[in-house]
């Protein structure tokens, strides 16, 4: 696993494209599902938070995760 990157640097990955994820327990929201891999570092291939989202998996690094809606929650 990689080290952590700073919160500032993962709000940063964002692309124009990518969804807003929220990790359901802390309720930090991040602008793509790259940007809370780097800031937990979790590895890219083995993160599986889009598959949380979408109902395939129950967690993902032990955490539950869903796509934020259009009010940022």
């Amino acid at each position: 696993m990689r080290k952590p990157k700073s919160a500032e640097h993962a709000a940063k990955v964002g692309k124009a494209r990518s969804r807003k994820v929220v990790c359901l327990e802390t309720g930090t929201i991040y602008a793509s599902v790259q940007a809370a891999n780097l800031a937990l570092g979790f590895d890219r291939k083995n993160g599986n938070i889009p598959s949380v989202c979408r109902g395939r998996r129950k967690t993902a690094g032990g955490y539950h995760w869903a796509y934020a809606t259009k009010d940022g929650k």
